[in-house]
């Protein structure tokens, strides 16, 4: 026969190890959420569509937040607009960038379900920083790659060189003519 103390004691231990075991539990759940949340430290943020609401990109300085390029701008991209479809990635953002790194370029987001990436437009010599991509008078930078490898980017950033390259040469478009006046 067991003593009475003894199962008061199993009882206790027992006890012990389930409160040790929930709040081991907790704290291990604790640090994976610490450890997935982004580098700016909001946790779990998932890319929603602009139609539903805002992106969001890991420094929360997301393109379709700045100004809009006034058409003077956008006249390199050849008539592209928002909207407009280049090898399979949808123009979902064409502004001016806010970004200290990029500031006061002209910004391309790119999307395709999930994901996302923008490139960033600017006279040569602007910043110091080597483009990856050039034109004859255009440095081209990418980044802000959202569930996008650069590979997958490549295509759609070549196709618009080569829209860029074709209208650096071309004269900005003539501002539309007033109407004739009635007789």
């Amino acid at each position: 026969m067991a003593i009475e103390g003894e199962d008061e004691k199993k009882a206790a231990l027992q006890r012990k190890r389930r409160i040790g075991g929930g709040v081991t539990l907790v704290l291990l759940l604790g640090v994976f959420a610490y450890w997935n949340r982004d580098c700016m430290g909001t946790p779990f943020t998932v890319p929603i569509d602009e139609e539903e609401g805002k992106v969001f990109i890991a420094d929360h300085r997301h393109p379709s937040d700045d100004p809009r390029a006034p058409p003077e701008v956008t006249a390199i991209l050849g008539g592209l607009k928002v909207g407009s479809m280049v090898a399979g990635w949808r123009i979902a953002a064409l502004t001016i960038s806010t970004k200290p790194e990029v500031k006061d370029s002209l910004t391309v987001l790119f999307k395709r379900g999930n994901k996302s990436f923008a490139i960033w437009i600017v006279r040569k010599g602007k910043f110091e920083m080597p483009a990856p991509y050039e034109t004859e008078a255009y440095a081209v930078y990418s980044g802000l790659l959202w569930e996008t490898d650069i590979i997958e980017a490549g295509t759609p950033i070549e196709e618009l060189l080569a829209v860029i390259r074709y209208n650096e040469g071309a004269a900005p478009p003539a501002p539309s003519a007033p109407p004739p006046p009635s007789p």
